[in-house]
């Protein structure tokens, strides 16, 4: 039988929140003071519930991007400067069994870990506006977990409460915490 390995991404395989750090890194230089603003009350917005992540992200998008290319083209170049931690360098690409599912930005995920299965956050551009079709969080996380792997054992990686629908479908779970691993739970 074939055992997968799972991994989240932000806080398991690197040590920051890549989607938090693109869009900074993506604001020009005038606009770093409120864009670091207008993160701090999206992410205060989503911990009382009043807006989704996903829409946080959405409206970043709009914030900063006029057009799909710009910010593809920011996305990979962003991806491509991203430095894995201990984990995230011992994940190995030529083990087709490895996924990488997070909500982050899929296309940062794909430039971040080419050789990987990835899937993260789906951006689309529609009627001049940025939406998000697929946001791999909580539930919708393991939802799309159970599709790609259907009834498949798997070893899952987190470092977050946000993924225990994906740990209860885990054989095993590896709780990431500073980049090492600290605890393991079946």
């Amino acid at each position: 039988m074939t055992l997968f390995k799972v991994f989240d991404f932000d806080g398991t395989l690197v040590d920051f929140d890549s989607t938090e750090k693109f869009f900074f890194q993506s604001a020009r230089r005038k606009q770093k003071r409120w864009i670091s603003i207008t993160i701090l009350l999206l992410k205060v917005l989503s911990k009382l519930s009043f807006i989704s992540v996903k829409r946080a992200k959405e409206i970043l998008l709009n914030l900063l991007f006029h057009s799909y290319e710009d910010f593809e083209l920011s996305a990979e170049e962003f991806g491509q400067t991203i430095q894995l931690n201990q984990i995230g360098k011992e994940v190995n690409p030529e083990h087709t069994n490895t996924i990488v599912i997070s909500a982050s930005l899929e296309t940062i995920l794909k430039s971040a870990m080419p050789e990987i299965t990835v899937v993260g956050s789906k951006v689309m551009f529609q009627n001049n506006r940025f939406k998000i079709s697929s946001h791999p969080f909580r539930q919708e996380k393991a939802q799309i977990l159970r599709e790609l792997i259907a009834d498949k054992q798997f070893i899952f990686y987190t470092d977050s409460k946000n993924d225990t629908p994906c740990a209860k479908l885990a054989t095993t779970t590896n709780w990431v915490k500073n980049g090492k691993i600290f605890k393991v739970t079946s």
